[in-house]
């Protein structure tokens, strides 16, 4: 389920600066998968993953901050995305997916 990627190659695939994705992810918004095992130090993402967390947080902005929508991701699709993965692997229809997620992000209480 979805190929692993660089923060760079994230970057180009999502149409975003580097920069914005290290910001992104110090907010909880973006959550790599693990560290390159080649280098030990480079960052790895699902891509198909990020990708549907970067399309609801775009529909988020308009409502919450960057911060606020971090720590919402953090308590609907768990620290490494464990809750996203297994859900896109049942999913046939991508846009009903997302509205159904940003209805469920919309209504979260944050502390």
């Amino acid at each position: 389920m979805g190929a692993l990627v660089s923060t760079k190659e994230l970057s180009e695939q999502l149409g975003i600066k580097q920069a914005k994705i290290r910001r992104w992810k110090k907010e909880g918004v973006f959550t790599p998968i693990r560290v390159d095992s080649d280098d030990g130090k480079t960052l790895l993402y699902n891509i198909d993953c990020e990708r549907i967390k970067f399309k609801i947080a775009q529909e988020l902005l308009l409502e919450f901050t960057i911060k606020e929508i971090g720590k919402k991701f953090q308590k609907v699709f768990g620290k490494r995305n464990g809750n996203l993965l297994k859900e896109l692997q049942r999913t046939k229809d991508e846009e009903r997916f997302i509205e159904k997620y940003v209805e469920e992000i919309m209504s979260l209480e944050i502390e």
